[in-house]
């Protein structure tokens, strides 16, 4: 929480992170552009809903490959500028039907979206889940750990 309030860019990979408190970016409001947190043991339980708050508006890039997530976080679809998301190499077993794109989020700028290298059944994605991505290539499912695929 005592980080510069004009920060533009933080870089917090392998650094063991295990747990982002509530309310850590707040001071932040529309400064912060890019957050890397790759490479950490971060878990669903260790964010917070609102651990992100302050950087909803602003953040661009948000890295949480290489992480424990079980899922993908709850607070994704709260970002109104997010164009990167990386979720890859974590242990996401399932895409929830408004857990990336919300119908009431209107003009997404989410161009990007890496879950490869998880857990995930791919056939069993909820239709639409990705519906807001404003580049339709760039949605990266494949491989995912522990199945062969026919192509």
């Amino acid at each position: 929480m005592n980080l510069p309030r004009h920060l533009r860019k933080l870089t917090l990979q392998h650094n063991n992170i295990s747990h982002i408190t509530a309310f850590t970016f707040r001071h932040m409001r529309s400064s912060l552009q890019s957050l890397r947190l790759s490479h950490n043991a971060l878990t669903n339980e260790g964010m917070e809903r609102v651990s992100f708050v302050g950087t909803y508006r602003s953040l661009g890039e948000l890295l949480l490959d290489h992480n424990r997530l079980g899922e993908v976080p709850r607070c994704v679809r709260q970002f109104k500028n997010l164009q990167v998301l990386r979720l890859d190499n974590n242990q996401i077993r399932m895409v929830r039907q408004w857990g990336v794109c919300h119908p009431r989020n209107t003009g997404s700028t989410l161009a990007s979206i890496h879950l490869e290298n998880n857990l995930l059944e791919v056939e069993r994605i909820p239709p639409n889940a990705f519906f807001c991505l404003t580049d339709p290539k760039g949605l990266v499912l494949y491989p995912q750990q522990g199945h062969t695929y026919d192509m």
